[in-house]
């Protein structure tokens, strides 16, 4: 995971994610604090969530959800508000590993969560049949790679770029202000 920015960088870290014993997402996450404007600092975390590669059986399935969810839920409790902390608008992008919209994830956790927190997701702006940021012949295109965001606004709907084959996901772009 990595954060590209041409704003100035107040501060700048990666982490692993909290043990969670047999369900401790893998990797972790990048974070900057970017300075959006002289009064405004955002915190921007950069994810990649667990995969369902080779969940083959229900239970398979139910970990890796599981750690998804944990790692969101992490981030939701370190950008709780909180009495005499000062607010910071949060961003929060990358890919999830999962579809909002998709039928195979419908106990996903992490969107609720997200959602409760006040986090908006831009991508949910675009028609359903421009949502796909994974495109897959064999199970149909799925929007797997998010931008949400909180304490900052969408100024037009997101764009998905081919990449020319550098990756098998589209590059996502958000103008957030």
């Amino acid at each position: 995971d990595v954060i590209a920015t041409t704003l100035p960088v107040a501060e700048a870290h990666w982490s692993k994610w909290k043990v969670a014993g047999k369900e401790t997402p893998p990797r972790g996450y990048a974070f900057a604090a970017v300075v959006v404007d002289p009064a405004t600092t955002a915190n921007v975390y950069a994810v990649h969530l667990k995969s369902n590669y080779g969940a083959t059986t229900k239970e398979i399935a139910a970990l890796n959800r599981a750690k998804r969810t944990h790692a969101i839920a992490q981030l939701v409790e370190q950008e709780r508000k909180k009495r005499g902390r000062p607010f910071r608008p949060v961003v929060v992008a990358g890919d999830m590993n999962a579809d909002r919209w998709g039928k195979d994830f419908k106990d996903e956790e992490l969107f609720g969560l997200l959602e409760k927190a006040d986090f908006a997701n831009p991508l949910a702006d675009l028609p359903a049949n421009a949502r796909g940021t994974h495109p897959s012949k064999r199970y149909g295109d799925s929007a797997l790679d998010y931008i949400f965001c909180r304490g900052l606004r969408s100024v037009d709907l997101p764009r998905i770029v081919p990449n020319d084959e550098l990756s098998d996901h589209y590059a996502l772009f958000v103008l957030l202000w």
